[in-house]
């Protein structure tokens, strides 16, 4: 599995009590050890989240899932004229339970990695000047099967945090 450089080690990016979504409404019991941070580039952000989910449920049950609850764009367009599309539908993403519950039935094969790959990565500025990137992975999931995805990412301010690379969306790629 790919390890993150040592100055974005997991231990090293802990989120500060400002880069935490304090808005949104979480019950995650404690939030994420790890989360958006401006250090973190795009390829840092994915491999954060994918690191999180190869050991969903370290250092607690559903922790991977935390992690990309807070790095999720929950807002959609910046205009705010429209719900996300993180799971490719319109949806909200205001509650963690709803969150796990959709991402356990349309992205299942992320939960079960072993290993992963960044394939490619395409960074554009959007018509705003906001940051964009599309990412795409190579997942190893148990029992050797790999699958392709693709992190649909922006460059954002989210409440008090600098800009962060969030997900807009991710999206299993067909062959």
């Amino acid at each position: 599995m790919p390890t993150l450089p040592s100055a974005v080690g997991l231990g090293m990016l802990e989120m500060s009590a400002d880069c935490r979504s304090i808005e949104r409404n979480d019950a995650a019991d404690s939030g994420p050890v790890v989360g958006p941070h401006p250090e973190l580039t795009v390829e840092d952000a994915v491999r954060v989240q994918l690191d999180a989910l190869s050991r969903n449920d370290k250092p607690r049950r559903d922790h991977g899932l935390e992690v990309m609850y807070h790095f999720a764009n929950a807002e959609g367009t910046l205009e705010g004229a429209s719900l996300s599309c993180y799971f490719g539908f319109p949806s909200d993403l205001y509650h963690f339970g709803h969150f796990c519950s959709k991402f356990r039935s349309r992205l299942k094969n992320l939960l079960c990695i072993t290993s992963f790959q960044i394939m490619e990565k395409i960074v554009t500025n959007s018509d705003g000047g906001i940051p964009t990137a599309k990412v795409r992975v190579q997942v190893t999931m148990a029992g050797n099967e790999s699958s392709y995805f693709t992190f649909v990412m922006s460059k954002i301010k989210r409440g008090l945090q600098s800009p962060c690379w969030l997900t807009d969306a991710i999206s299993e790629d067909e062959i």
